[in-house]
């Protein structure tokens, strides 16, 4: 399971006294869910003719991702 928040938050300060200074923020929260395991097998040796002890065998398992996201902000004045 996959799952976090990804938080931003930004002012903007105008030099100029006409305009209203900002802050600015969002949110995204993600959350999704995946699997992957895998084998590896070393002792092929006992069961080749002519011997060897240079094969390996592996395998990986993994089920598809599906994330999800919600994104939120607003934008404030601030003096």
């Amino acid at each position: 399971m996959l799952f976090g928040n990804i938080n931003k938050s930004m002012s903007i300060d105008f030099t100029n006294p006409l305009l209203f200074d900002t802050r600015n923020s969002t949110s995204n929260t993600i959350s999704g869910f995946y699997f992957n395991t895998g084998l590896i097998f070393h002792g092929f040796e006992r069961y080749l003719k002519p011997k060897s002890d240079n094969m390996t065998l592996g395998v990986v398992v993994s089920t598809p991702s599906k994330f999800n996201s919600s994104i939120s902000g607003k934008v404030q004045p601030f003096h």
